[in-house]
């Protein structure tokens, strides 16, 4: 069966907490809730589910470790505050949770809501979205901006069917009664929720486009100027952050050896050397046969072909979707692991296909979960790796871990490699064209 794919553990500097979890115990009015499940621990926070007799809570404990030599207490304190007076000025309303006490000086308590994120391509019942504009439009009304509607994720669908928005990290507040040197908080505060009404729109492309007439769901595609203001603003820090991330990544591969997140040095080094036997070299040959032969009928896919390191480490089919550009379908026999990705040698296409992520609204990993999903495989926020290799090329590719190159000869692995590989050219196709022969 395959694995899915493993995500290496980020480094203490990324987390929140540093190397600490969520604490294990909550002590709320007397009752000890006991931690149940942490569903995301970030640079800024991290959140967990805790639980007693049936009763669930939310912990949201703010930065607290240090960056470097950077003192950042002081961050998770104001964000803290920050989020939980949101919270308290929103809790009447039906869809908002209700703050319950404070964990610390950087850490809140609130109600658990029981539901499940909303999805790309997953229904939500009739009624939905408009509820859902209701309790934006009430949350405008008190001189708030939520801000944070271009996921779907980070809306819940609730157990009953109603709408619920739990995460004020970001939200925006500048009432109207603040004096005359507030304007322009105040017009921002306008634009931002603006920028409410439009992701409302696509959310409910996503979800529910049958409830939208043609104009409506063509509006949709439109993007407002401060939207695309905000793309440009944002790109130059965007790229920052992964060129910084970059490396100090290879930095730290460069100290540790390549893979040493899954296995010891010595063994890398083993498994770098080891050659593979005729029997595994000939179903890693018949695996990469058909998905050849698969797509040289299929006219979206342009010529083929491989490129294998001397060691056998990664052997790579390589289509052409344009000039300097591939879709790529690789093997590496030593881990085992599939990687199907768009690949580039030229940093402006690169650009250009983050510009097209960015412009998107949606994160890499969403951005390339709406191709497999028009490609008819479910996979939600699948990993995708965004890197430079050999100082020439530049991945964006999602990894698909087997047991053995056993289960390259399973249909299963075989489909599920060709519909990414659809997946891949669905989505970045605004970017690409299969060159013309001759």
């Amino acid at each position: 069966m395959p694995k899915p794919a493993t995500t290496k553990p980020k480094p203490g500097y990324l987390r929140a907490l540093g190397a600490n979890d969520p604490p294990a115990v909550l002590s709320v009015e007397g009752r000890e809730f006991r931690w149940v499940r942490t569903f995301k621990h970030d640079f800024f926070a991290a959140t967990a589910m805790y639980e007693a007799d049936g009763h669930r809570l939310l912990l949201k404990a703010g930065r607290s470790r240090s960056l470097f030599f950077l003192p950042m207490s002081w961050l998770g304190r104001w964000l803290t505050r920050r989020e939980s007076a949101m919270i308290r000025h929103f809790e009447d309303l039906d869809g908002v949770p209700k703050f319950v006490a404070f964990h610390g000086s950087t850490a809140f308590i609130r109600e658990f809501v029981d539901g499940a994120p909303m999805r790309k391509g997953r229904p939500v019942p009739d009624g939905f979205h408009q509820r859902l504009r209701e309790l934006v439009a009430a949350i405008h009304g008190r001189g708030a901006a939520y801000v944070d509607l271009e996921k779907c994720e980070n809306v819940i669908v609730g157990d009953d069917g109603k709408p619920c928005l739990c995460d004020f990290q970001i939200a925006w507040y500048a009432p109207d009664h603040w004096p005359i040197y507030a304007a322009p908080l105040k017009w921002l505060r306008r634009r931002l929720q603006a920028g409410d009404r439009y992701h409302l729109a696509k959310l409910q492309r996503r979800t529910r486009p049958d409830e939208l007439t043609e104009a409506e769901l063509a509006a949709t595609y439109v993007r407002p100027w401060w939207v695309r203001a905000h793309a440009v603003l944002a790109r130059p820090f965007t790229r920052l952050r992964r060129l910084v991330l970059n490396r100090l990544t290879r930095a730290k591969v460069a100290r540790t050896g390549p893979g040493s997140g899954r296995r010891t040095s010595t063994q890398q080094a083993g498994s770098m050397i080891m050659a593979l036997t005729e029997d595994q070299r000939a179903r890693v040959d018949s695996f990469r046969t058909f998905i050849e032969e698969s797509c040289v009928t299929d006219e979206r896919y342009g010529e083929v072909s491989r490129h294998d390191r001397e060691d056998e480490s990664l052997l790579a089919c390589r289509f052409a979707a344009a000039p300097h550009c591939w879709l790529e379908v690789a093997l590496r026999p030593m881990i085992p692991q599939v990687r199907v990705g768009f690949v580039t040698d030229d940093r402006w296409k690169s650009e250009e296909a983050e510009d097209l992520i960015e412009s998107s609204g949606d994160s890499m990993n969403e951005f390339v979960e709406v191709g497999f999903s028009e490609a008819g495989l479910d996979w939600n926020e699948p990993p995708v790796e965004h890197f430079r290799e050999a100082g020439q090329y530049f991945y964006f590719a999602t990894p698909l871990e087997i047991e053995s190159l056993d289960e390259l000869d399973r249909d299963e692995i075989r489909g599920r490699t060709l519909r990414m590989l659809e997946g891949y050219l669905i989505a970045f196709g605004a970017i690409l064209s299969v060159p013309e022969e001759g």
